[in-house]
C-alpha cells in the first residue's frame, strides 16, 4: 500500500477519516494499519501530541500568572518601597520640608523632659563654647559637640567672635556646669572625631533646645541628622516669640544693626550744600555700605549662626527692611550729589 499524507479529519484512499494521533493512526502508518507509529518508532503520535499539548498548556498558564500577577506586584511593591524611603530621606538633606512649628503651639515640647535612666552618665569637665564640651565618659576624658544646633563661633584664626558667643558659652556652663552630671544620648561622631549628642540634665531637660530657646543657637544639621530637630525647632520659634538673644532688636543681632541702619537714615539731611553735604554724603555712604553687609548676610548660603538663628519669617521681614533702607539712603545720596 502507498503511504499518504493526510490532515485530521481529511478521508483515506480506503474510506476511513484519518484522524491523526488519535486511535493510535500516526502520520507515518500506513493508512488502514492501526500500527501505532510503527514508522516513526517508539510510542504513538497521539500519545506524544497529548503530553506535548500538556506540558505546552501548563508553561502558558505559568507565563500568563507571571506577566499578569507577579510581575506587576512585585513592580508596585518596588515603588511602594521607594516611595518610602524617598519621603523618610528627604528631612535628612532638607530639613527645611520639616514644618517649622509656632510658639503657641510648641510651648509643652520645648518644656518637655525625657526619661534619661537608660542614657550614659557624663561629668562635666569643661566648655568650649555654645555647642561644645569636655565631659570623662566611661572613664576618657571626650569631646561632645550638641546635635542640631550652632552656636555662634568665637574668636579663632584671626577672625572676630560672632554676635552673642561669649554669652552662648555662658549658658552652657551655667546649663552644664563643671563637675556636674550630665546625660548623654549619642548620635555617631562629626568629622573632627566629636561624639554627637543630645545632652540632658538629670531631671530629663534638653539641653540643645534650651539653648536655641535662649536665642543663643540656631537649628543646624549635621551629617544629614535630623533627630532633634523638632523640638530644637520649638525653641527657636519660642525665642523669637520672646525677642531672646539673637533674636533681640538691639545691639550687635541683626535685627539691632538693621534699627540701628534704619535710624541713621533718618537722621541724613533731606539736603545740603556746600561742605555740609560733603559730610552728609559721607554718612550716606557708610549707611549705604551697612546695609550692604546686611543684605549680603541676610542672602548668604554661608553659615552665619546670628542669620540662622532667625525664623525664615524673622529673615523674610528683615530683608524688606534693609531693601527699603537702602532704597531711601539711595535718594538721599542722590539728592546730595546732585547740589554739589
Amino acid at each position: 500500500m502507498a503511504t499518504v499524507g493526510v490532515r485530521y479529519g481529511d478521508v483515506a484512499t480506503d474510506g476511513r477519516t484519518d484522524v491523526t494521533g488519535f486511535n493510535g493512526i500516526g502520520h507515518g502508518s500506513k493508512l488502514g494499519q492501526p500500527g501505532r507509529g510503527t514508522e516513526l518508532g517508539g510510542g504513538g503520535l497521539g500519545e506524544r501530541c497529548g503530553l506535548t499539548l500538556s506540558v505546552s498548556v501548563g508553561l502558558d498558564s505559568v507565563q500568563i500568572v507571571l506577566r499578569r500577577v507577579v510581575f506587576p506586584m512585585l513592580a508596585t511593591l518596588a515603588v511602594i518601597g521607594l516611595v518610602v524611603w524617598v519621603i523618610g530621606t528627604l528631612p535628612r538633606w532638607w530639613p527645611g520640608l520639616l514644618p517649622a512649628p509656632t510658639a503657641s503651639s510648641t510651648t509643652a515640647a520645648a518644656e518637655a523632659t525625657k526619661d534619661v535612666s537608660g542614657f550614659a552618665k557624663a561629668k562635666v569637665l569643661r566648655v568650649v563654647d555654645g555647642d561644645t564640651l569636655d565631659v570623662r565618659l566611661d572613664g576618657a576624658e571626650t569631646k561632645l559637640r550638641l546635635l542640631n544646633i550652632d552656636a555662634p563661633e568665637t574668636a579663632h584664626d584671626g577672625d572676630p567672635a560672632q554676635c552673642l558667643a561669649k554669652a552662648a558659652k555662658a549658658k552652657l556652663a551655667e546649663l552644664a556646669p563643671n563637675g556636674a552630671t550630665v546625660r548623654i544620648e549619642n548620635y555617631g561622631h562629626d568629622r573632627f572625631g566629636r561624639t554627637l549628642v543630645g545632652l540632658y540634665s538629670e531631671r530629663g531637660e534638653l539641653l540643645n533646645a534650651q539653648l536655641v530657646g535662649a536665642g543663643l543657637a540656631a537649628p543646624f544639621v549635621v551629617n544629614g541628622q535630623v533627630n532633634l530637630l523638632r523640638p530644637v525647632r520649638a525653641a527657636q520659634a519660642e525665642a523669637a516669640a520672646a525677642g531672646s538673644g539673637l533674636h533681640e532688636p538691639k545691639g550687635c543681632t541683626v535685627p539691632g544693626r538693621v534699627n540701628a541702619a534704619e535710624a541713621a537714615v533718618a537722621e541724613l539731611p533731606a539736603s545740603a550744600t556746600g561742605p555740609d553735604a560733603v559730610a552728609a554724603a559721607k554718612a550716606a555712604k557708610a549707611v549705604q555700605g551697612d546695609l550692604q553687609v546686611l543684605a549680603s548676610d541676610l542672602t548668604g548660603d554661608a553659615r552665619y549662626v546670628p542669620v540662622d538663628a532667625l525664623t525664615k519669617d524673622e529673615v523674610s521681614a528683615l530683608s524688606v527692611r534693609v531693601s527699603a533702607a537702602s532704597k531711601a539712603v539711595a535718594q538721599v545720596l542722590a539728592r546730595l550729589t546732585a547740589k554739589r
